[in-house]
C-alpha cells in the first residue's frame, strides 16, 4: 500500500478483520468477489489464448516433420536409419521465429554440410571400421537421447552385436 492508504482501508487486511472478529461490509465483499471474477476470467482467456498459439505451433511442426520424412526417410537405406527429423528440426532451427508466420521451407542436407554415406563413400580409417559401416552393417547399435541444447545435450551409447571385439572409427 501507498503513503495514502490507510491501513483500515486496505482490503488485503480482509481475512485477518474477519479472523479478528470485524464483519466486513456487503460492498467490501461484492467489490472484491467481482475483482476475483475479472481476474479469473483474465487469466482464462491468456491461457486459452496461448493454448490456441501452441496448437497452431505444433500443427507447423508436425506438418514440417511430415513433409521432411516424405522426402527423407521414404526408402531408407537400412532399418533404424532415418535423417527426416533431423532435417525439420535443422530447417526449424534456421527459419528463426518465421515459423510462427508462415510455413518453414524444408532445407537441403547439402544447406547443413550432409552428405548421404551412400551417394558418397567415406574412405577407410586407418584403424578400426567407420562408424557409419558398422552401423549398416549390423556389428553395432546406437541410442540416442537428447536432453536439449548446448554442451552434454546428447547422450550417444554403442552396443556391440557381434560376436567378436571391434573397434569403430569416429571420423571427421
Amino acid at each position: 500500500f501507498g503513503p495514502q492508504e490507510e491501513v483500515v482501508d486496505n482490503q488485503q487486511f480482509l481475512g485477518f478483520m474477519v479472523w479478528a472478529g470485524v464483519e466486513p461490509s456487503m460492498e467490501i465483499i461484492e467489490k472484491m468477489r467481482q475483482e476475483r471474477e475479472v481476474e479469473v476470467l483474465r487469466v482464462r482467456q491468456q491461457r486459452e489464448a496461448y493454448e490456441r498459439a501452441w496448437h497452431k505451433k505444433m500443427k507447423k511442426f508436425t506438418a514440417l516433420s511430415e513433409v521432411a520424412k516424405k522426402v527423407y526417410d521414404a526408402a531408407p537405406p537400412n532399418p533404424g536409419i532415418a535423417s527426416g527429423q533431423i532435417i525439420a528440426h535443422f530447417s526449424y532451427l534456421c527459419a528463426g521465429k518465421m515459423l510462427l508466420d508462415e510455413s518453414v521451407p524444408l532445407k537441403p542436407l547439402s544447406h547443413f554440410g550432409l552428405e548421404r554415406v551412400s551417394e558418397k563413400p567415406r574412405p577407410s580409417p586407418r584403424r578400426g571400421i567407420d562408424l557409419h559401416r558398422a552401423l549398416l552393417s549390423g556389428s553395432i547399435t546406437m541410442e540416442a537421447k537428447g536432453t536439449g541444447f548446448g554442451a552434454d545435450a546428447l547422450e550417444l551409447k554403442f552396443e556391440n552385436k557381434s560376436s567378436q571385439d571391434c573397434e569403430v572409427a569416429i571420423q571427421q
